[in-house]
């Protein structure tokens, strides 16, 4: 599997390459929805200090949060704006279980190991903090993540990671929308 290697990037700036580089659907935020968004994780995040949401980023809260906002506007679904710690999914359709994922800088989905639920569907979103936007790239079921993933297992929480190339098209799942 081919991988991109972001670590020998500069990453100051780099946002734009990877928004750049990747396809997907476009979601412009109101700044309203930023500043509430900013808002929640601030609050989430003095609350939650002894919780190490991520190993790679201090803004782990507010780009979960962006991307749930991205993925709730585009599908026309009320974000949960509670501050309290939740690490089981972020939308339920019916029976359907959605997680969204989302980076500034990797573009590989990547989901904690312990995490991962074989029936939920992941969706990968990619955010610009400064600009309010962002672009949802694709999705997979948890099995297929294990499928087409690889375990990366020498790191504080292990996780499995799949390229985007290797997503599903979001408009795909328009289907399981309705």
């Amino acid at each position: 599997m081919n991988f991109i290697d972001f670590s020998e990037l500069d990453l100051n700036g780099s946002t734009e390459y990877l928004f750049n580089r990747v396809s997907g659907i476009e979601v412009k935020l109101t700044q309203e929805i930023a500043n509430k968004a900013n808002r929640i994780a601030t609050i989430r995040k003095e609350n939650h200090k002894n919780h190490n949401k991520s190993d790679f980023n201090d803004n782990a809260d507010l780009i979960g949060l962006y991307g749930e906002c991205i993925f709730g506007k585009y599908y026309n679904l009320p974000v949960d704006w509670s501050i309290k710690l939740r690490d089981d999914f972020d939308f339920q359709i019916n029976n359907t279980f959605i997680d969204v994922k989302t980076s500034e800088y990797s573009p590989n989905l990547a989901v904690k190991s312990l995490r991962l639920h074989e029936n939920y569907i992941y969706v990968f979103c990619a955010c610009r903090l400064k600009f309010n936007d962002g672009k949802i790239i694709g999705w997979l079921r948890g099995f297929n993540i294990k499928n087409f993933g690889t375990e990366v297992t020498d790191v504080k929480e292990a996780y499995w990671k799949v390229p985007y190339t290797l997503l599903n098209e979001i408009t795909t799942l328009d289907c399981l929308m309705v």
